[in-house]
């Protein structure tokens, strides 16, 4: 299974938001803590974040299921976030 990955547009930013509420509602619950950055980041502040940061999505089958965001820091990527969907669901939007 190929998984194409490729840097995000500012029409993947409210699909990115929905993917990082929901990766990060675990990390809430074991913390008790839903003020965590990723729950309360807002649509205009991720797509401020494109200004200083490679933002690239897992697009299988055209929809977005992943997201990662980084930056270079003389030799050193630093990788600021990651959301993704179930595996399974990712398989499932592969095969079509």
């Amino acid at each position: 299974m190929e998984l194409p990955i490729e840097q995000a547009c500012v029409h993947d930013a409210e699909r990115i938001l929905k993917l990082q509420y929901l990766s990060y509602q675990t990390e809430a619950e074991l913390y008790d803590d839903y003020a965590i950055p990723q729950l309360i980041q807002t649509l205009r502040s991720l797509v401020g974040d494109s200004d200083t940061h490679t933002i690239l999505v897992a697009r299988p089958g055209g929809e977005v299921v992943g997201s990662v965001r980084g930056r270079l820091e003389g030799d050193t990527c630093r990788m600021n976030g990651s959301s993704s969907v179930p595996v399974s669901s990712v398989v499932a939007s592969a095969r079509g």
